[in-house]
C-alpha cells in the first residue's frame, strides 16, 4: 500500500511516516524542505505542504490513505484554506482513507473531510510529553520556574499519537471515530521535574510563579501577549480530556501508551 504524510518532519508526522514504514508499506513524505529532512531508506521525500495542491495532486498518484494536518505553510503555519480543493484532489485520485490531527482551530479542512466520501478518522491528542522541551535550558541549568505546578495532565507521547494515526489509515473498523489521546497517567510539573530530577541524576529546583511573574518572563522572552494568556488559561485549568486518562492509545495500536519516565528516558541526552 502507498500512503502520503502531511507535515512529515513534523512532532508527530515522522512517527506517523515511521510506523508505516517499519509496517512494509510505501511512504511519501510531504515537508516543506526535502533537503534538511532525514527519513528511513525507502521513503520518498516531496516538497510542499497541503496548502500547495500543485505539490500535493502528483504525490497523491496510487496512494490508498493520507496522513493530514490542519494547517499550511506560511510563517504561522495558519489552518488551511483550500481544504475543498484537497479533499476533491484526494477523491479524485482514488484515496479511500485519511486520518486527521486536531489542531487548536479548525481550518476549511475538517467539514470538507466529513462531508466527503473518504473514510476518515480524527485523532485529538491532549499534550505532548515533547513540551517539555520547553524547560530543557532550564532543566539544564538546575532551576525551572513555572506557574501552577501542582496542576495535573495526562501528557501523550508523540510517538503514540503518530502510531494511532498510521494504524488508523492501516488497519479497519476505524471510520468516522474521533480518538482522544492521552498518557497513562496524569503528573503534575513538579512529579514531572522529580522525574527528571531521578532520571538525570541531578537535582533540580521547582519554583512556583505567580501568574503575573510568569506573565512578565513569556513577555520578555517574546511570546506575543495574546499566546501568554492563551497559555495561563490552559496552564491553570486544563479541558477535562486533558485530565481524564484513557486507553484509546492500546484500543487502536495494541500496546499501551508509553509513559512520561519512557519518554524522559528516551530524550534524557537533550537535558
Amino acid at each position: 500500500m502507498i500512503y502520503l504524510v502531511a507535515g512529515a518532519t513534523g512532532t508527530v508526522g515522522r512517527h506517523v511516516v515511521q510506523t508505516l514504514h517499519e509496517a512494509g508499506h510505501e511512504v511519501r513524505a510531504l515537508t516543506r524542505d526535502p533537503a534538511k529532512a532525514t527519513f528511513p531508506d525507502g521513503v520518498s521525500a516531496i516538497a510542499g505542504d497541503l496548502s500547495t495542491l500543485d505539490a500535493v495532486i502528483p504525490a497523491l498518484d496510487g496512494v490508498v490513505g493520507v496522513h493530514l494536518v490542519n494547517f499550511g505553510g506560511g510563517e504561522n503555519y495558519g489552518p488551511l484554506e483550500n481544504g475543498v480543493e484537497l479533499v476533491r484532489a484526494m477523491e479524485s485520485a482514488g484515496v479511500r482513507k485519511v486520518s486527521m490531527l486536531a489542531g487548536w482551530n479548525e481550518s476549511t479542512l475538517e467539514s470538507a473531510v466529513w462531508d466527503s466520501g473518504l473514510e476518515w478518522a480524527q485523532v485529538l491528542p491532549t499534550a505532548f510529553m515533547s513540551n517539555s522541551f520547553d524547560h530543557a535550558d532550564k532543566i539544564r541549568g538546575g532551576e525551572v520556574r513555572a506557574p501552577f505546578v501542582d496542576v495535573k495532565t495526562a501528557d501523550v507521547h508523540e510517538g503514540d499519537i503518530g502510531a494511532v494515526c498510521a494504524h488508523v489509515l492501516m488497519d479497519e473498523g476505524h471510520g468516522g471515530a474521533k480518538y482522544g489521546l492521552t498518557g497513562p497517567q496524569r503528573l503534575s510539573l513538579r512529579e514531572k521535574i522529580d522525574i527528571f530530577g531521578e532520571a538525570l541524576g541531578r537535582d533540580i529546583r521547582l519554583i512556583e510563579q505567580t501568574a503575573e511573574e510568569a506573565r512578565v518572563s513569556m513577555s520578555q522572552e517574546g511570546v506575543p501577549a495574546d499566546m501568554i494568556e492563551f497559555l495561563l488559561e490552559v496552564f491553570s485549568a486544563p479541558p477535562v480530556e486533558a485530565n481524564t486518562v484513557n486507553d484509546n492509545v492500546e484500543k487502536v495500536t495494541g500496546r499501551p501508551a508509553r509513559s512520561f519516565v519512557e519518554w524522559v528516558t528516551e530524550h534524557a541526552d537533550r537535558f
